[in-house]
C-alpha cells in the first residue's frame, strides 16, 4: 500500500490493464560485425556506439525470413561491392522506422513478451528468484517497464515508470502502478508522495542508464529508503534502448554514485546469468543504507 502524505504531490496511478499480444510484430535480426569487440570497457562503449545500428536492428515479422537470409549473405561478401550495397539498401528499406519520441519508442517496446528481455542466457526466472531473495520490507520497482524482477515472493511492491503503456502491460497489475518520470528528480524535484525512509528495498533493473543524473536520483532514493534498507541495481554492460540510453552501465561508476549519495556500495558479477555467447557482462551493484 502506497502511503501519501496530506498536502503533498498526489501520485498518478495507472489502473487500466492490457494483455500483451502473443504475436509481437517486431523481430530482431543481427547483422554481421567483423571487428572483434575490445576488452577495455571504454573501448567497448565506442565499439557499441559504432555498431549500435546493427545490434538493434528490427524488421516486421513478415520480413524476418528475408532479413536473415540477406544478413547471412552479407557475411560472405564485401559490403562495398555492388551486391553488398544492394543488400544493405534492401535491409534499410524493410527496417522498422524509429518512433518520433523516446516515450513512443518505449511504448512500442512494451508489447514485447516477458522473455524478450533479461539475462542473455535467458534464465529470467533464475534472476527474478535471486533478486527477490534480496528484497525486504516495502519494495519500489523503479523504471519498471513492462517486466517485473520482483516475483510473487515479494509481498509489497509499488511499480513506477514514465510510460503509461508499459504500466498497463506490467505483469503484476494487482500492484500499485504510478506514472512518474524520474527525470523530474534529476531536475531537482523530490518524490514527495513517499515519506522519508518508507522503502526497505528499491530495485532498478536494466534501467540505470536511462536518467541524466544518477547521483541526484540515488540521493533521492537514499532519502526514501529505510535505515538498513538497500538499493539493488542490476545491469548489463551493453544493454539499453539506443534512443533512451544516456550512459552505458559501468559497475564501478554505479558504485561511486551510490557511495556519493550516502549508500555503502558493493559490486557482484552475475556470471551465472551470462551465456557463452554473451556480449554483455552482468552485475549487481548493491547500496546499503546504514
Amino acid at each position: 500500500m502506497v502511503l501519501v502524505l496530506g498536502g503533498m504531490m498526489d501520485p498518478v496511478y495507472v489502473t487500466n490493464t492490457r494483455l500483451r499480444k502473443l504475436d509481437y510484430p517486431w523481430r530482431m535480426v543481427f547483422l554481421p560485425i567483423s571487428e572483434e569487440r575490445p576488452n577495455d570497457f571504454d573501448e567497448q562503449m565506442l565499439w557499441e556506439k559504432k555498431y549500435r545500428g546493427r545490434l538493434n536492428y528490427s524488421v516486421h515479422k513478415d520480413n524476418k525470413k528475408e532479413a536473415i537470409s540477406l544478413a547471412r549473405r552479407l557475411e560472405c561478401i564485401d559490403e562495398a561491392s555492388a551486391e553488398g550495397v544492394k543488400i544493405l539498401a534492401r535491409l534499410e528499406e524493410i527496417r522498422v522506422k524509429k518512433p518520433a519520441t523516446p516515450a513512443e519508442n518505449w511504448a512500442r517496446s512494451a508489447v514485447q513478451m516477458p522473455e524478450d528481455w533479461g539475462p542473455s542466457n535467458n534464465d529470467i526466472a533464475g534472476l527474478k528468484k535471486f533478486v527477490s531473495s534480496l528484497a525486504m520490507g516495502h519494495a519500489l520497482e523503479a523504471m519498471c517497464g513492462f517486466n517485473s524482477y520482483f516475483d510473487e515472493s515479494v509481498a509489497d511492491v509499488t511499480a513506477i515508470d514514465f510510460c503509461t503503456e508499459a504500466l498497463e502491460l506490467y505483469e503484476h497489475p494487482e500492484r500499485p502502478r504510478i506514472l512518474y518520470d524520474f527525470e523530474r528528480v534529476c531536475k531537482g524535484e523530490q518524490i514527495n508522495f513517499f515519506p522519508r525512509g518508507f522503502f526497505g528495498t528499491i530495485g532498478l533493473f536494466f534501467a540505470a542508464g536511462y536518467v541524466s543524473d544518477s547521483l541526484a536520483l540515488y540521493s533521492e532514493f537514499n532519502r526514501i529508503t529505510a535505515k538498513g534498507g538497500r538499493l539493488l541495481i542490476v545491469g548489463g554492460t551493453t544493454y539499453g534502448y539506443p534512443d533512451l540510453i544516456k550512459e552505458y552501465f559501468n559497475p564501478e561508476r554505479q558504485s561511486d554514485y551510490l557511495r556519493r549519495s550516502g549508500f555503502t556500495p558493493s559490486v557482484t558479477r552475475l556470471k551465472q546469468f551470462e551465456s557463452e555467447f554473451s556480449l554483455s557482462k552482468h552485475y549487481l551493484v548493491e547500496g546499503l543504507k546504514e
